[in-house]
């Protein structure tokens, strides 16, 4: 939402209620009230729906009201809905599967991530949609599935890296190496876990200031384990004592049990029993909402494993105790948690079949919007997507992915000279010719934009890109000048990166022509003949002259991209 179009009094509201929801101070609610009175006095559907997701948020973490939270989901949905603002409908989706996870409902929460997820893709929000695919593995390791939450983490990661200017950046890149070491520790592969907790350590190190006290809990009891794992002992008292200054700060304590209880039945597996009751009355001394009943299992759980391990009867007669109030009070409970369960679900199966219409809806906008009209090629949206994920399979694959930027020589001298209308039979020759190339399945064509073709090669030696480059002069006698880049991905390297040295590159080809052009005082656009010029960079392409006039020969060819003008 754009808080910048509103009044000053609204901004006011808005930042007030910035400053006390980073503090979990109550008074929230009261400005949240504010907000959503201005915004029925406005009928502003957007500004409203704001105010409903944020009141079910601060119901759900700062005041524990189930009830109520289900109410103002359910308003915001239907709000955020009306006024079809499909970036707020994200944060609905991933509200629900906050909520599904902390209720043991992993299906509907990795269903309902993927639906916010798809939705921050489709408009372009790609930080925030690695934030919900870093949450989608961690709902992958909850159910012990490692090798699938690593193959969402790879791509998550390298994501939250690209925008080091998101708010919580650094929290996000701490959170999504930490589930890789996970992730790796449940695979059993400890070094990669190791290696991967190393660089973590550094970056912590590096940017301690930063972090949240929920971010520096995670990373110390991740530490601890490390530790343990590895017999440094002398490590674990001073982890475990930075785990306790910590916990004091951080808003929703049942959020670390599972990991602690996790770490305390290690430590007992080490014999380490002084770590594990400091662990133990961490953990105890917070007090826990009412619903939060599995965490309250786990906690007894883990006292009980400890006094039994230790001889203490006298505490264990008392955890046995506590233990029957707990499951006492959890029993009068089900009915209501059940009724909770399954209208969070209702809700869930409302928003997917909303969703669904709005799709149903734009379908044929979206295949329109991905075409170019004027020649049937994909157009830049379109292009945009398809290069996303070449880039992404290339990475994963290590394998090479080249781009292409083609322009059209002199198109704004045709237009000038003979109108527009012959511009365009040059753009659709162009167009056709390159259809021929997408016969090759590793080939994808889109008009860019303009006088500009993009051209994304998967898996493509550079003497393929030249031979496909120069294959087009057998279909076209549309003049033309090529950039390309043709690399394997390397980690941080984004696709904006290969598309700015593909436009270098083009931009090296033209200025080249134009200076030969100058040199012989040749019009620098040819009306006659233009095959006498390949029109694409002889030191790019290593193209001979006899392969100019007659296609390409084994024999003749110069050599392959040189890698300096080729490589970002």
């Amino acid at each position: 939402m754009d808080i910048t179009r509103y009044s000053p009094d609204i901004q006011a509201l808005y930042e007030e209620h910035a400053r006390f929801l980073s503090e979990f101070d109550m008074r929230n609610f009261d400005v949240l009230e504010q907000l959503k009175e201005r915004a029925l006095e406005m009928d502003d559907k957007e500004l409203l729906g704001f105010c409903y997701h944020s009141l079910a948020f601060a119901e759900y973490f700062m005041r524990g009201d189930y009830a109520a939270y289900l109410k103002d989901l359910r308003a915001a949905a239907d709000v955020l809905f009306d006024c079809e603002d499909k970036g707020a409908v994200s944060s609905v989706f991933y509200l629900i599967a906050v909520d599904a996870i902390n209720k043991g409902m992993y299906d509907l929460a990795y269903h309902n991530l993927q639906q916010a997820y798809d939705i921050d893709i489709e408009q372009g929000k790609d930080a925030p949609a690695a934030v919900l695919l870093d949450n989608m593995g961690g709902v992958l390791n909850k159910i012990g599935a490692y090798e699938a939450a690593l193959e969402a983490f790879e791509p998550a990661h390298r994501g939250i890296e690209q925008d080091s200017s998101h708010a919580h950046y650094y929290n996000n890149v701490v959170s999504c190496r930490l589930n890789i070491v996970y992730a790796n520790f449940g695979l059993g592969r400890v070094d990669a876990a190791q290696e991967n907790f190393d660089w973590v350590r550094d970056f912590v190190d590096a940017n301690v200031d930063k972090l949240k006290a929920e971010t520096r809990v995670d990373y110390m009891l991740v530490s601890t384990r490390m530790a343990v794992h590895q017999g440094q002992f002398e490590h674990v008292s001073r982890d475990i004592q930075e785990i306790s200054e910590l916990f004091d700060h951080v808003a929703q304590p049942a959020a670390y049990i599972p990991s602690a209880c996790k770490l305390i039945d290690e430590l007992m597996e080490a014999q380490a029993f002084e770590s594990a009751q400091q662990l133990i009355d961490i953990i105890s001394k917070r007090r826990l909402p009412d619903d939060a009943y599995d965490v309250q299992c786990m906690i007894i759980r883990a006292k009980i494993a400890y006094y039994k391990a230790t001889n203490r009867h006298d505490e264990l007669l008392e955890s046995y105790l506590e233990q029957d109030r707990i499951l006492e009070r959890g029993r009068t409970k089900k009915a209501q948690e059940s009724h909770y369960a399954r209208e969070l679900i209702n809700i869930a199966n409302e928003l997917y079949i909303q969703q669904s219409g709005l799709q149903r809806k734009s379908e044929e906008i979206v295949k329109n919007a991905g075409t170019d009209a004027l020649t049937g090629l994909a157009n830049r949206h379109a292009a945009d997507h398809v290069l996303i994920e070449a880039f992404e399979r290339a990475y994963a694959e290590q394998q090479r992915i080249g781009l292409c930027i083609i322009d059209l020589d002199g198109l704004k001298i045709c237009n000038d000279l003979y109108g527009h209308q012959a511009g365009d039979r040059l753009l659709v020759e162009m167009a056709d010719a390159l259809a021929f190339l997408m016969r090759d399945s590793r080939v994808f064509c889109s008009r860019y934009g303009g006088d500009e073709f993009l051209l994304i090669c998967e898996g493509m030696t550079d003497d393929e890109i030249k031979e496909a480059l120069a294959g087009l002069y057998q279909h076209t006698q549309v003049e033309f000048s090529a950039g390309v880049c043709n690399v394997v991905p390397r980690p941080k390297m984004r696709t904006w990166d290969m598309l700015q040295a593909a436009d270098r590159e083009l931009y090296k080809v033209k200025d080249r022509k134009k200076a030969s052009a100058a040199a012989s005082e040749t019009p620098a656009v040819k009306t006659q003949d233009i095959r006498d010029d390949l029109s694409i960079c002889s030191q790019l392409l290593g193209l001979s002259e006899r392969d100019r006039a007659g296609g390409l020969n084994e024999g003749d060819r110069a050599g392959g991209l040189n890698e300096r003008e080729s490589s970002t």
